[in-house]
């Protein structure tokens, strides 16, 4: 039998980490909220991370550079380095300023580092 997948929908992940991270009760059966797993669900969804990659994060992987954070990941799949957020898309693009990128995306470094601080402090 051939099965098919799809990608789920934005408002579909964001029911999944809820039910996680408030608990739920399925066929009289109650499951305990799961703070932690909605966390990492949260950063794989909002870094692109495999969860693979999202489990071996440690507070090491947060780094400071200035007033700013950024994380230093070695992804376990690829075995590289990451760089995140509009880096990446300011390589696929071949932009030679990040500030470029951010104007044609429409992102500026504010927004990325609330999305940083929002997904950091769902734990």
């Amino acid at each position: 039998m051939n099965k098919t997948t799809r990608p789920i929908e934005d408002n579909e992940y964001d029911a999944i980490i809820e039910t996680i991270r408030d608990g739920f009760a399925f066929r009289g059966i109650s499951h305990k909220p799961n703070p932690r797993i909605a966390m990492a669900l949260q950063l794989e969804r909002n870094l692109g991370l495999r969860i693979s990659d999202v489990l071996r994060l440690t507070l090491d992987s947060f780094v400071r550079v200035g007033d700013k954070y950024r994380i230093n990941i070695y992804e376990k799949k690829t075995g590289k380095y990451r760089d995140y957020n509009a880096e990446v898309v300011r390589r696929l693009l071949q932009h030679s300023s990040i500030v470029t990128t951010q104007r044609y995306i429409g992102v500026d470094n504010k927004e990325i580092e609330d999305t940083l601080l929002r997904t950091v402090k769902i734990c």
